[in-house]
């Protein structure tokens, strides 16, 4: 693009998302063992690269000129071809995937919801499953390109999103999905929440050890049926191992945190 004049600057989205339903969500599937079932092929990838350029856009309405999302290396095929972009970043930040060209799919990439769900009968019944739990910052992570003149790496991040958690970041989720997905009501919370921290700092080649927290929101003791998954995976999210299953009834006590390793 530079050799043709257009100004253009390379992308690297680190736990880039790659949604191949098109639903605007990362959908795990898992059975009562917490092994991943293979109903979907959604996946979040350590990282994911493409470029920016600079042009105008006469093709959409008045205000989206300026940096353009254009994917040489297209994760799935638009209109039947291996293409992808360019999209717009105003149009990306603000969730308004109805505009061209693959903004839904970008948008995904850098703010999809991570959503896990459990399949008690995967045979007779895999259509029966319950939302266990949504992951609202797990896509889209230090969004970098090098900075002008400098040997450095810029983050552009709020370039391509709103911060993580703001009411800002969530409307634009919202507005996207209200146009993907109108017949999808939004969550609650609930009342227990479900964190991951490792006691030691992790190093290459060293045994893991990890705390599982729960905490309890609400003002009564709740007894959860705790089930942990620990699988090896590969850089594009792909399953190649479980290491270790963990399954067992736990009581948390109302307006407290629990740590179970």
């Amino acid at each position: 693009m530079r050799c043709l004049g257009i100004p253009t600057r390379s992308v690297t989205n680190f736990c880039s998302a790659h949604d191949t339903q098109g639903n605007l969500t990362i959908d795990i599937y898992l059975d009562q063992r917490g092994q991943r079932l293979d109903i979907t092929t959604d996946s979040i990838w350590n990282f994911h690269v493409w470029n920016d350029v600079w042009m105008k856009r006469p093709d959409l309405p008045e205000g989206y000129d300026g940096w353009q999302a254009l994917d040489a290396t297209p994760q799935e095929k638009s209109e039947g071809v291996h293409q992808c972009g360019p999209s717009a970043l105003k149009a990306i930040k603000n969730g308004e995937v109805y505009l061209a060209h693959d903004t839904k799919f970008v948008f995904a990439e850098v703010n999809a919801d991570r959503i896990i769900w459990l399949v008690k009968d995967p045979v007779r019944e895999p259509e029966k499953m319950i939302r266990l739990r949504e992951h609202r910052s797990a896509v889209g992570k230090n969004i970098s390109t090098k900075a002008v003149g400098k040997d450095m790496r810029q983050d552009i991040t709020m370039e391509y999103k709103f911060a993580e958690g703001t009411p800002e970041e969530r409307k634009a989720v919202e507005r996207a999905l209200a146009v993907s997905r109108p017949d999808v009501p939004f969550p609650t919370t609930p009342t227990v929440q479900v964190g991951f921290e490792s006691r030691n700092a992790v190093r290459l080649g060293t045994p893991v050890t990890l705390c599982i927290s729960l905490s309890n929101s609400s003002s009564r003791d709740q007894t959860i049926s705790l089930t942990a998954s620990c699988q090896l995976q590969t850089y594009d999210g792909k399953n190649v191992a479980t290491i270790k299953v963990l399954k067992q009834e736990v009581t948390v006590q109302a307006k407290s945190c629990k740590s179970h390793s």
